[in-house]
């Protein structure tokens, strides 16, 4: 059993298939995934924590339900869509600066979704940045 010292010094996180693991106190996401398994932790782009996509490098909560997302998860293409709109916007910042940062601040009160239908302006604006 361990001591008081100890119980203080881990956290436990419960995984999908309802396995707890035992991690030191301050672990990340990053780390969750290379200790399950190597390959596991090369492929993790972020962690699910209570239902909250969250950075593979914050610190997990104890007693917190996770679950590592990789490339094939139902959430790595919102995911991987949010951080290309980021990518976007500070291309957009940088392409219209000056007299049309007007435009820029708003275009950052513009919700955008890229779909099919519009997924040519994220290559049309970086095509013109490019270009710069």
């Amino acid at each position: 059993m361990p001591s008081d010292a100890q119980a203080e010094a881990t956290i436990k996180v419960t995984l999908p298939d309802g396995a707890n693991r035992q991690l030191a106190k301050g672990s990340t996401g990053r780390a969750l995934a290379s200790d399950i398994s190597t390959s596991l932790g090369k492929k993790a782009i972020a962690v699910k924590q209570d239902g909250e996509v969250i950075d593979l490098d914050r610190e997990l909560v104890n007693g917190a339900s996770v679950e590592i997302v990789t490339p094939d998860s139902p959430e790595a293409l919102e995911l991987f869509r949010h951080d290309c709109a980021h990518v976007l916007a500070e291309a957009v910042q940088e392409l219209f600066q000056g007299p049309r940062l007007q435009l820029v601040q708003q275009l950052r009160m513009v919700s955008i979704t890229i779909s099919p239908e519009n997924s040519h302006l994220p290559q049309m604006i970086l095509k013109q940045f490019r270009q710069r």
